[in-house]
This record gives C-alpha cells, sequence and structure tokens, in this order.
C-alpha cells in the first residue's frame, strides 16, 4: 500500500475543500462529511497493479453454500477481478455481492499474518508469532496429553455450514481421536435463513434439506422466508425467480409474501401482505380452512400418501382427532382477520390462487415447531411433496465414502463410557447451542482443549456473556480463523486459514431443480500471508499422533483427499464434468434412456479434468420418488406427527411439566396444537414494539467481515450504510416524534442500542427491523466499532422441542439518543 504521508498539502486541502462544498450546497450532509473525506484520503492507499500478463483462472467460490463457479482474473501473480463463471451449473455467470467481494477477503489488511500464540494473560497477554513447526508441535503435544488424560474432553466447535467435505474430515478425525464432540454449530445470525426443517423431519421423518423448484412452479407463497438474499443456496434462488419470472413457458410465476417487513424478497413478489408479528401460523391454517371447506386440495395425495388428516377411531373407541377437525374448529379468515392484520378477502383470495395456480411451493422460516408444521401442512394439501414445481429432495452426491473407523483401545474406551458415537448430526434438536453450551457443563467429561473452525459464538450468539464466561474456562482453546475475530481473540493459539483464492477445496450442492452439482475450488494465487489449509493441518497433526488415529486418515494433504473423494464420481457411472446447458441437456437424455454417460477417458484423467473445469454434475432429477422422502417406518407423511411423543419424552425433563402436558394431549388429539398458542398469545398484549433482525446479502456471512466493499453496499434504506440503522414505520414514528436521520436507543431487558431513524412504509407499525452483521469488536478496521450488534438486545428465547432460536420474539422500547 501506498503510505498516506505520501498525500501533499494541495491533494489534501483539495479533497476536504470539495467535501465542503458539497456540504454547504445541500449535495452533502454534514454528517457524512468525515466519512468522504475518509474516502478521499483512502484511496491512496489504492494499490498500483504493475504491467503484466493476464490470465484467467477457474475456481468456486465458497463464502456462502452456495458454491457457486467463478472466473478469476489475474495480472501476473495480482488478483484484480472475480466474475460468474457462465458454465457453472450453480451459477450460470451470475455472482451476488460477496462473491465480488472475494478480493477484499484475500487482500484483508487484517489478515492474521502467521501463527499466534498468546502470551501473558489479562490486559498484559501479547499475541507472539510463531512458525508453523512450533505450532504443530505444540498442538500435537496438547492433542496426545489430552487423550492420554481423557479424549471426550477435545471438543470440536465447526460451523454446520461448512461444506461436506470439511464436515466428514473433521468428523472422521475426532471419532478416530475418541471424542463424541464434533459439533457443527450455528447460532443466531451467523449465516442464512433455513427453511421448516423440523416440520420436515416430525411430518416426513427424513432429515433432508429440500429444494424448492421455483422455475417449474405455477405459485410460491412464503412466510417470512426472505428466499433472494438471505437462504442457503442463494444464487440459484435468484436465478430461478428469473426464470419464472421470464422463460416460463406455462406463464409466468407468480409470488406472494407474508411478512412483518418489505424485504427484498417481499420487494419482488407481486403482493406483499404485511402482517402483524407472529401470526403466520394462524394465516396458513386459516388458507387451510378455505382450502379444505371448498374442496381445494389434493385429495388422491392426502388420502393416498397422508394420515392425521380425518379423526381416527382406536380400538378402544377413543377419537384421535384429526387437522381437518382442528382446521375447521377456530381458523375462519374471518375470526383471525383483527389477530393477524390481513382481511379475510385476501385470505380467501390468496388460497383460491394457491389452489388454481398449482404446482405450488409454500415456505416457511425455521421457527417454532407449530408455526413450522402449520405451514408445511400446505405443502400436503397441494400434493407439493416430491413432485414438479413442488418442493423436492435432491439425492446425496456419490463421493467415495469414508471408511468406517478402525478405533484402537482408547478410542473404544471413550466411547464405551460416554455411550454415544460421533456423528455430526444436523437433524432434529441435534447440536443446538442450547445443548453444545449444556456440553462445556458436563463435569464428568470437562472439555479442557476446544478447536474452533468458522464458528464465532462471542459475537453472534444471544448468550454471548455465558460463551466469554465458558472460554474463560477451557484451559487451552485453538482458532482457525484468519481474522482476529471476538472468538479468536480468547483463544490461546491461532492458526490462520487460507482464503479459498488460496487452497483447494469441494462442496456438494443443491440445485433448487434437484439435480446434483459437486463444486471445485483450487488455489489461483500463492498465499498472501503465512497460513495454511485448516484440513492439511489436521492430516499433518494426526500423522504425528498414535498410529490408531493416523491409520485412519491415510490422505498425506487436502488435495489428495480431494481427488480421492471426486473418485467416488467417476465410479458411479452418471453425471458428467461441469460444461454449457446444451451438453448438459445431451448427458440428460442419455442418462434418462438407461445408458451410463461414456467417458473415454481414465478415472486419473476424469479427476484431473474435474479439478481443472471447477466441478461435476449430473443433470437428472427424476420426480414423484415419495418412497425416499418418506420414512419407511411412518409409511405416510402425518399431519399430526406421533414421531413427536419420543422427542418430548427424550428431550423435555419433567420440571417442564406445562410443556410436556401441551405436546403430549396435541400427540393424543385431544387439544387444538395450535390454538393456545397461536391465538391466545396474539390477543394478549405486549408492551413495546416487536424486534425484527434483518439480513442483507452483504452483511449476513460470517466468512466476509471486514470488507468495506460490501460495507458501502449493505443497504439503499439509508445513505451513510457505516451505520446500524432502524426501520420504523411512518405511524409509529409519528407517535413517538422521531425524524429520518436522527439517533435514538432501542432498549429490550436485555440491553440498548445506538441506531439512526429511517421512516418506512415497508414495516409494520407494531414491528421496527433492525440489521444483523454489525457492531463487531473485532476483524479489522472495516467492521469492528462500526454500528451495533443486534444480538445485544435480542432475548433468547427457543423452541423447547428443536432447539431453535425464535425470530421477532424480542419486545423492545425506543426513545430518542
Amino acid at each position: 500500500m501506498k503510505d498516506k504521508k505520501g498525500i501533499n498539502r494541495r491533494s489534501f486541502l483539495k479533497g476536504a475543500g470539495l467535501v465542503s462544498a458539497a456540504a454547504v450546497t445541500g449535495c452533502q450532509k454534514i454528517k457524512n462529511s468525515n466519512k468522504a473525506i475518509h474516502n478521499f484520503l483512502n484511496q491512496y492507499e489504492e494499490v498500483i497493479v504493475p504491467y503484466d500478463v493476464e490470465t484467467w483462472e477457474t475456481t468456486s467460490c465458497s463464502l456462502c453454500p452456495s458454491f457457486c463457479g467463478i472466473n478469476v482474473r489475474k495480472i501476473g501473480e495480482r488478483v484484480v477481478k472475480i466474475e460468474g463463471n457462465p458454465l457453472h451449473p450453480v451459477n450460470r455467470g451470475g455472482i451476488c455481492p460477496r462473491g465480488v467481494a472475494g478480493i477484499n477477503h484475500l487482500y484483508n489488511p487484517n489478515r492474521v499474518k502467521s501463527p499466534l500464540r498468546r502470551e501473558g494473560s489479562g490486559n498484559s497477554a501479547k499475541w507472539i508469532p510463531i512458525s508453523w513447526n512450533d505450532a504443530l508441535k505444540e498442538l500435537s503435544d496438547k492433542l496426545i496429553s489430552q487423550r492420554n488424560e481423557n479424549p471426550a474432553g477435545v471438543m470440536f466447535l465447526h460451523s454446520i455450514r461448512s461444506s461436506i467435505l470439511e464436515k466428514r474430515l473433521y468428523h472422521h478425525f475426532m471419532e478416530s481421536y475418541g471424542s463424541p464432540n464434533y459439533i457443527p454449530f450455528n447460532d443466531a445470525y451467523d449465516w442464512d435463513d433455513e427453511c421448516q426443517l423440523d416440520a420436515i423431519y416430525l411430518m416426513q421423518g427424513i432429515l433432508r434439506k429440500p429444494s424448492f423448484d421455483i422455475k417449474n412452479s405455477g405459485i410460491v407463497l412464503s412466510f417470512s422466508n426472505d428466499y433472494l438474499e438471505s437462504c442457503e443456496n442463494l444464487m440459484q434462488s435468484i436465478s430461478s425467480y428469473g426464470y419464472a419470472r421470464r422463460e416460463r413457458k406455462e406463464g409466468r410465476t407468480k409470488f406472494i409474501h407474508f411478512g412483518t417487513r418489505l424485504s427484498s424478497t417481499a420487494a419482488s413478489a407481486d403482493r406483499w401482505i404485511p402482517i402483524k408479528p407472529g401470526t403466520e401460523a394462524i394465516i396458513a391454517l386459516s388458507i387451510a380452512y378455505v382450502l379444505i371447506r371448498e374442496d381445494l386440495y389434493d385429495y388422491n395425495f392426502v388420502a393416498k400418501y397422508c394420515t392425521g388428516f380425518e379423526d381416527e377411531v382406536s380400538k378402544d373407541g377413543k377419537i384421535r382427532r384429526g387437522f381437518k377437525y382442528w382446521v375447521m374448529s377456530g381458523y375462519a379468515p374471518v375470526d383471525v382477520e383483527e389477530i393477524t392484520g390481513v382481511s379475510a378477502e385476501e385470505i380467501i383470495t390468496v388460497a383460491r390462487e394457491l389452489y388454481s395456480a398449482r404446482p405450488a411451493i409454500v415456505i416457511g422460516r425455521r421457527d417454532d415447531i407449530m408455526t413450522q408444521m402449520a405451514v408445511h401442512s400446505l405443502n400436503l394439501l397441494c400434493g407439493s411433496i416430491g413432485s414438479k414445481g413442488g418442493m423436492i429432495f435432491p439425492h446425496q452426491i456419490p463421493l467415495t465414502q469414508i471408511p468406517k473407523v478402525k478405533k484402537d483401545e482408547v478410542s473404544k474406551a471413550s466411547f464405551e463410557n460416554n455411550d454415544k458415537s460421533s456423528s455430526g448430526a444436523e437433524g432434529f434438536n441435534e447440536n443446538n447451542p442450547a445443548s453444545v453450551i449444556s456440553k462445556f457443563k458436563d463435569n464428568a467429561n470437562p472439555v479442557k482443549l476446544l478447536l474452533v473452525k468458522d464458528a464465532n459464538p462471542v459475537y453472534s450468539s444471544p448468550a454471548r456473556d455465558e460463551w466469554i464466561e465458558i472460554l474463560k474456562k477451557i484451559p487451552y482453546k485453538v482458532s482457525f480463523s484468519s481474522v482476529m475475530d471476538e472468538t479468536t481473540s480468547l483463544c490461546d493459539l491461532v492458526l490462520p486459514d487460507c482464503t479459498y483464492l488460496e487452497k483447494w477445496g469441494g462442496a456438494a450442492v443443491n440445485t433448487s431443480e434437484g439435480y446434483q452439482v459437486f463444486s471445485v475450488s483450487k488455489p489461483v494465487v500463492s498465499p498472501v500471508v503465512d497460513c495454511r489449509a485448516t484440513e492439511d493441518v489436521i492430516l499433518e497433526v494426526s500423522s504425528k499422533m498414535p498410529v490408531g488415529i493416523s491409520r485412519n486418515l491415510q490422505w498425506k494433504n487436502l488435495k489428495e483427499y480431494l481427488e480421492w473423494s471426486i473418485e467416488g464420481l467417476f465410479d458411479a457411472g452418471r453425471g458428467d464434468v461441469i460444461s454449457e446447458e446444451f451438453k448438459g441437456r445431451w448427458v440428460r437424455l442419455l442418462e434418462k434412456a438407461g445408458w451410463k454417460v461414456p467417458k473415454k477417458i481414465t478415472k486419473q484423467e476424469f479427476v484431473k479434468e474435474v479439478l481443472e473445469k471447477g466441478g461435476w454434475w449430473d443433470p437428472i432429477f427424476y420426480y414423484n420418488e415419495l418412497p425416499g422422502i418418506i420414512d419407511p417406518k411412518k409409511g405416510k407423511v402425518e399431519f399430526m406427527p406421533t414421531s413427536l411423543k419420543p422427542q418430548i419424552e427424550k428431550i423435555i425433563g419433567s420440571k417442564e411439566k406445562e410443556v410436556r402436558t401441551k405436546y403430549s394431549r396435541f400427540i393424543e388429539g385431544r387439544v387444538n396444537p395450535f390454538y393456545p398458542d397461536l391465538i391466545s398469545e396474539r390477543i394478549s398484549e405486549k408492551e413495546g414494539l416487536y424486534l425484527h433482525i434483518s439480513k442483507t446479502i452483504s452483511l449476513t456471512s460470517l466468512s466476509q467481515p471486514n470488507s468495506p466493499w460490501l460495507m458501502d453496499n449493505a443497504t439503499s434504506v439509508i445513505s451513510d450504510r457505516w451505520e446500524t440503522w432502524v426501520e420504523i414505520n411512518p405511524e409509529t414514528a409519528k407517535k413517538m416524534n422521531l425524524k429520518d436521520g436522527e439517533y435514538v436507543i432501542i432498549e429490550s431487558s436485555k440491553g440498548r442500542i445506538r441506531a439512526i431513524v429511517s421512516i418506512s412504509e415497508g414495516i409494520h407499525p407494531e414491528s421496527i427491523a433492525i440489521p444483523a452483521g454489525l457492531g463487531h469488536k473485532g476483524n479489522g478496521e472495516w467492521s469492528s466499532g462500526i454500528g451495533s450488534n443486534a444480538v445485544d438486545v435480542m432475548i433468547e428465547e427457543r423452541d423447547p422441542l428443536s432447539g431453535v432460536l425464535l425470530p421477532d420474539r424480542t419486545m423492545v422500547k425506543i426513545y430518542k439518543a
């Protein structure tokens, strides 16, 4: 970077004069003057790229689970531009703001430059740079020592959003080591929104993430799920939306969105229907009421593939009320319009459109169990499970399967004593943050060595203070972060990971049309700092450990592990190296005709081509394979899931008698499963405003917290984007005498934060909205100390069964700063 001292007096005065003139003339607000001067001065920090040879590299972006294909432009060894790869089936040339900002990620001036060891404690603690040899020896010695004492005392806390390649390697390492504590972790606003996953598990009996076949759908109905800005596979959602709007042969797809805020998803819909906070389930059940009353549901699907819809009579004559009975007993549109803020006419219209425009998709968010089930029941009524234009479930990518761990005596004894295996499950109530915290309080197996990768609970968790105390009590903590984030700053050893542009990687991606994609990333430049891929670190450390561990991880490095995994794609005899759409159609025709895709190359040549072209795909998906998406033990999809009963017995203790009784009566069909929570809670008056935390494309992901470009493109709501803003309805602002652009204090029973007012018609009068992703206390100059952290005022309320953090439950007050 050019030294700031290179700015001469004339340049400085010229820039300051221009800013002052703009402010005086009203073109620039006074409060932005300092920002303008700051931007003017920092143009001198730009790197001047010397003339050199231009080259392009094909790889994939791993800044979110979409794993889009990208082309990277280089001048010499300097990356100067990132574009979408038009041949990659996930994004076909498209790219989101995060992908463009990959250059910021690579050349982040605040990256950890080398391994660091903490020396000292408290305010006197210092970070001392050490060599990789010393760092790996220290980590190996600590792991061996802890294994001799108690292997279960080691925990690996890892982002649940990481690739399958990473997760299965780390899980394999931990199981070989003898610890059941490999934890795929996600909390609050770490990453992206999820749909009604718990309802899918309870009603269908499967632990699989769905895709939404928007391209072939006639209507998409969403309940507070912003799938065009904060979903897991963003580029697929955006491209499918564009196709459904412009190219669908059967006619333009209709989009309707229910929600408290006019998000980008709501603004892109044909209709945004504002609702009172927390009433999604009531509206969904009222729509179900209309579908059932007017006989506008898929009778054949419900009769053949579902149970629990009609009343059932047991052998002893007891009646178990069904879904139909409860819905028809209390959710008539006229009965819920005052509670929800949606007119009866609107509800009836949407219900009729949902049926007439089929195939249909109904997308909810991961809310409380009852809300998820209410929303998902509409997919059942529309016959949209596994069907074209509905909710589909992609198959697993046929990578080479990792062989079962051969446990040595230490590992065997550890798992026998703990009476469980390291599953790394991502299913119902598995490894939710509340249960993770309880693991740290296990006096029988206290965590004494913690490994942290792509997780930052000290920033993202509402239980941040508790996490800080937990980390202080763990004797030794290792972070693999590339930046000094809030959690890393409390660790004892930092082993900086490389960015995706500096290392190999691979990820299985679910597409909206159901076909399978395996994206590959490769190093396009030499490491900018002294970093190493975490996968290489784990493999090297395992090679230094007892043979009982090293024999289970036979790969020398990450590239060898990646190549070995890709061999399974060749052995599967289907799919091909990613290519243009025309070739994909040819592969599709061959497979549908029963032919295996012809391979004129050897396995080694195939692997090499996959690495060079950026991935593999199988452009075929078969609809209506219901046996594969319904648990064989269930046999049918359950409107009133009996599987809740063992979950209640397992999860809810006797101390929570009221919750236990409520759910038990629901299973037995003795009470309305929804009414007590959904109606009476809405009727009860709550003081204050509901807090809605929004997620923007630029700020949602933890993987890119220190990018000036993303900060400058965070929102169009306010002009000064480098600050936390609060969206307030004009009606609410008038009552409080608040004006656009002034600062306010937002206060809950937990804490308070400062924000700038943005008056907007796009927020319900009973709610306010603030963005996630700001208010860091670490990471670097472009994020630390900028704005406020939304979780500082967020009350931690979780579903008692799933452990999911519930959105829009916090009540806040606002007053002028």
